[in-house]
């Protein structure tokens, strides 16, 4: 099994008909006034090749996802069995959100059985909302 891509996208759409998928807003930056903030809801997608010799196979996908400054990650993982004929398979995680306590990076990686496949990184950037002024 060959990793084809993986992205971390603010939306993903499948169309029923074709089973084309298309990915809307790449996650690349995540802008906060203050802190802790919590990022946008995302979708991490990780698309796999599958040779025939992996049909029938049992593979684990995990996601782990590190905020900056964070002292461990979250993980979700899922198992996937491909079926004979099977050329490709998509791994779609839906996350609601991730909380950020300070400015940095949002570190995604990807591995499947336990060998780390990709990373996806999005900027955490603290852009201070605009202070009042008086006019005395």
């Amino acid at each position: 099994m060959e990793l084809e891509f993986f992205a971390v996208s603010a939306s993903i759409a499948i169309d029923q008909g074709t089973n084309s998928m298309s990915l809307f807003e790449i996650l690349e930056e995540v802008r906060a006034s203050s802190f802790p903030a919590m990022s946008p809801p995302c979708c991490a997608v990780s698309v796999w090749r599958v040779d025939p010799a992996d049909w029938a196979r049992d593979f684990q996908v995990l996601l782990r996802i590190t905020p900056p400054g964070a002292h461990g990650a979250a993980s979700v993982s899922s198992n996937m069995h491909p079926e004979e004929g099977i050329r490709r398979h998509r791994a779609i995680t839906r996350i609601a959100g991730i909380p950020v306590h300070e400015a940095g990076v949002i570190r995604f990686e990807v591995l499947l059985n336990g060998e780390h496949a990709a990373w996806h990184i999005a900027d955490v950037l603290h852009e201070p909302g605009e202070q009042e002024t008086s006019n005395d």
